[in-house]
């Protein structure tokens, strides 16, 4: 027998440790949608669903489109920044939080 002084004792306890994991729970749930992304959406106007399916079944076809999206990204930024120098340290500089610098 828990008296009841005690016993609201407990549950306040309970409600402020499990607080924090239900709203973790929550926050996890809302991050995990099954939705289609914007990506995958765009993808599939711009290839269509037959080669989205085939690039889905052949997977180094996928890794090579990834990789040449990814060079042409980094030749991208490294045109427009000046120099990869720049570019690591504006990248550092957001991630660390402070000023990009231009």
């Amino acid at each position: 027998f828990i008296d009841e002084e005690r016993q609201a004792s407990l549950a306040a306890h309970f409600e402020e440790r499990a607080r924090p994991e239900l709203h973790w729970a929550e926050v996890s749930k809302a991050s995990s949608s099954t939705h289609t992304t914007l990506l995958v959406a765009a993808g599939m106007l711009i290839l269509g669903w037959n080669e989205i399916m085939w690039l889905l079944n052949h997977p180094f076809y996928l890794l090579l489109l990834l990789a040449s999206l990814g060079a042409g990204a980094v030749y991208y930024l490294l045109n427009f920044v000046a120099d990869w120098q720049t570019l690591a340290a504006r990248l550092f500089a957001r991630l660390a939080g402070g000023d990009p610098g231009g």
